[in-house]
Formats: structure tokens, C-alpha cells, sequence
């Protein structure tokens, strides 16, 4: 797809889907800083088969609640039918947030 979807609402289910959660008050998951940069280069380079959003996760505190994300940035990654697969709390380490990605392409839809 290669855009990156602020979200303002609970994202829709169906479709992979890779979600940061951020906060204007965390300097690396903030627009910009290092973990929207890295969001934005997987979101340009990926499958086109794959969703990729960022939820401000104090602006959503229902969504926040229905993932357990309780720090940022944290990312949530879902497959076809909505189910989290993986995720990654405290996300900083870019290699495993980037492999992550490419295990959620890579799977079939039965390996979620």
C-alpha cells in the first residue's frame, strides 16, 4: 500500500495489518522520530497485501485497552482475520520489528 494510516478510530479487521502505537510525548515513536521513520520505509517497501497504521495510543485508550499496549511505541502485528500474531513492546530494536514484518508477509493465511 506504502502509506502509513493515522488512525482515529479502531482500525478495521480483515487484511494484514501493522499498527504502532505511539504518544506525541515519545520522541522515537512520535511523527517523525525514529520509529515512524521505520514504519514508513516497511510501509514503502512491503507487499502491497499488507495495512499499515499508527494509533496514538492515549487519544485511543479503548483500542490501547483491547491490545494490552500499556507502553510506546509498541507494535501490533494482525493477520487476515484480526488476530494479533505478534507484537513488540518497547519496539526499539529495528531489526526485530523489520523481521517481524517479513514473517507477517510471508505467512499464509492459515499460519496467521
Amino acid at each position: 500500500m506504502g502509506e502509513v494510516i493515522d488512525f482515529t478510530e479502531a482500525p478495521p479487521v480483515g487484511g494484514k495489518t501493522v499498527l504502532l502505537f505511539w504518544a506525541p510525548w515519545h520522541e522515537a515513536s512520535a511523527a517523525g522520530g525514529p520509529m515512524d521513520q521505520v514504519l514508513r520505509a516497511l510501509a514503502s517497501s512491503t507487499s502491497e497485501t499488507v495495512r499499515f497504521g499508527r494509533i496514538q495510543a492515549e487519544e485511543l485508550p479503548d483500542v490501547s485497552d483491547r491490545y494490552g499496549v500499556s507502553v510506546v511505541p509498541t507494535f501490533i502485528l494482525l493477520n487476515e482475520a484480526g488476530v494479533v500474531v505478534e507484537r513488540i513492546d518497547g519496539g526499539d530494536d529495528v531489526s526485530q520489528v523489520t523481521q517481524a514484518v517479513q514473517r507477517l508477509v510471508a505467512a499464509s493465511p492459515s499460519q496467521g
